[in-house]
């Protein structure tokens, strides 16, 4: 078991300031054999492009640029979403792209349907759901073309 060793040093500084991962602030308790302590690596424990396989299904999963083009199946997956949630719940929730973003890390058939891009968060969802209500509207205006 380690437990901190405290200097001058560290009671003068402010707690913001203190250095909490230092491996040279740890000394083993009842002996003073020194040990190895092994970190882990600075990486993120989870990250969306690493943990998950996304996009094997998505027609531009090759497309690592800024812009990748929303498919098809991304929309109507979002639409599916939009619409189960507001029947829930009676309206469209206020944080309707953060509960779409967490359904889709949970969905692991979603994993395939989806860029890696557009799962960063849930900013990059929003613009799914501009881009699934722009696509509805204009189905929508097709419609009323051909009804008059």
């Amino acid at each position: 078991m380690l437990a901190p060793v405290h200097t001058t040093d560290d009671v003068s500084m402010s707690p913001g300031t203190a250095h909490v991962n230092d491996v040279s602030s740890l000394a083993p308790i009842g002996d003073n054999e020194d040990h190895e302590v092994l970190l882990l690596p600075s990486e993120p424990l989870f990250t969306s492009e690493v943990s998950i396989d996304w996009g094997r299904l998505h027609p531009h999963r090759n497309v690592n640029g800024s812009k990748v083009p929303w498919s098809s199946k991304e929309l109507e997956y979002i639409g599916k979403a939009i619409e189960e949630l507001t029947a829930k719940r009676g309206e469209v929730p206020k944080n309707i792209s953060s509960l779409i973003t967490y359904r889709i890390f949970k969905d692991t058939q979603a994993h395939s349907i989806f860029h890696s891009h557009h799962t960063l968060d849930s900013s990059r969802v929003r613009w799914g759901i501009q881009a699934y209500q722009k696509k509805k509207e204009k189905e929508r205006k097709e419609r009323l073309g051909i009804l008059f």
